[in-house]
């Protein structure tokens, strides 16, 4: 009896052979779901702390104008680091003042650049830019890497522009009045710093206005976002 269930044993179990070709076939579905999990992850990841920082960088805006009055009002003679520290230092909590910060980035279009501009760098590693450009008579944008200097210091992917619309802290935007489409933002001809690569314009480049499509997108990156 005994002997008749080793035998029975012996046929049920998987071969040397079997095992290996099992894991192989496991191994092969691992490889090709993992990337995208993985991007599902980083993408999630990233909205998150883009809408963290909007909400932040909201507040802070609101903080300095009961201080100083509409935004449209505040001193633009003062170079950037003045501006920064007088509007928006007071209201962050901040473990890094730079006077200057050289940052090197790449836009959309894999154009690289290496800008220069006064930096705060949030507890959370978050790095916040003052770029004052009168574009299209917005009186200045702000500029925030999601993930400090780690990679890949690209627009669109950590790299985020917000603007000043109406006396209102937005999504990046170049114009006071003006009704976007979901199209318009991805326009491949664009002009002003659309979400796509080969788009043109835009204060740091063509990516600008990925922030602006990322919350017309309910704060989610779809399929077709140039990720």
């Amino acid at each position: 009896m005994l002997e008749k269930k080793v035998r029975n044993l012996k046929k049920t179990a998987f071969t040397m052979a079997e095992v290996l070709i099992t894991l192989g076939v496991l191994g092969i579905v691992i490889a090709m779901t993992l990337p995208s999990i993985i991007s599902k992850y980083q993408k999630k990841q990233t909205t998150t702390q883009l809408k963290k920082v909007y909400s932040t960088l909201k507040q802070a805006t609101e903080f300095a104008k009961s201080k100083y009055g509409n935004v449209e009002d505040w001193d633009y003679n003062l170079d950037e680091n003045t501006f920064l520290q007088t509007y928006y230092a007071p209201y962050l909590r901040t473990i890094i003042n730079k006077e200057s910060n050289t940052y090197n980035y790449t836009d959309l279009g894999g154009k690289k650049h290496n800008p220069a501009h006064p930096t705060l760098v949030l507890e959370d590693g978050t790095y916040i830019f003052i770029i004052i450009v009168r574009a299209f008579n917005n009186p200045f944008h702000i500029a925030v890497d999601i993930n400090g200097n780690k990679s890949p210091n690209k627009m669109g992917r950590d790299l985020f522009v917000f603007s000043i619309v109406n006396n209102q802290f937005q999504t990046y935007d170049q114009y006071k009045d003006w009704s976007w489409s979901r199209k318009a933002l991805m326009a491949e001809n664009g002009t002003s710093g659309q979400c796509n690569p080969n788009a043109q314009g835009g204060v740091l480049g063509p990516g600008c206005y990925c922030s602006k499509l990322i919350e017309y997108d309910g704060w989610e990156i779809k399929k077709d976002y140039p990720w």
